[in-house]
């Protein structure tokens, strides 16, 4: 089980597809802080042959990428998981934080696989580095 502190400083987020409709958002990034974001998607997203390679089944070449200092709005509808408290109000310390930063982009830089939609997808990849971050907490 995850510490509670997980729930509270951590979400998904989600957004439209790169290049698809606004109205659809069925891709996830990870925020932590309300400030980094991280999130998985093809190295060419917009491609008619990265989206008939996609809807075929097979894979794509794709990155981690790592979005820093981006501003997320705590009411915002598509977050899944509410961010209940501002830093500000924070228990959990700056340097906490810093690790969960660190070991997030850590994993982005080594996550070399290919993209599928089936096998290894941003959502997918979105649990696989909450998992990572955390992993020496619940260890």
């Amino acid at each position: 089980m995850y510490p509670i502190y997980f729930i509270i400083y951590r979400k998904l987020q989600l957004s439209p597809l790169i290049g698809g409709p606004s109205w659809l958002p069925l891709h996830v990034k990870v925020v932590i802080n309300d400030k980094y974001g991280f999130d998985y998607v093809p190295l060419n997203p917009i491609s008619s042959n990265t989206l008939k390679k996609l809807l075929t089944l097979q894979n794509v070449p794709a990155k981690a990428r790592v979005l820093p200092h981006i501003i997320i709005a705590p009411n915002d509808e598509n977050n899944i998981v509410e961010n209940q408290y501002t830093s500000s109000s924070s228990t959990v310390d700056n340097r906490t934080m810093k690790k969960y930063v660190e070991r997030a982009e850590e994993f982005c830089r080594q996550y070399t696989k290919p993209l599928n939609l089936i096998t290894n997808n941003c959502w997918l990849f979105a649990f696989e580095i909450v998992d990572y971050v955390l992993q020496e907490e619940v260890s």
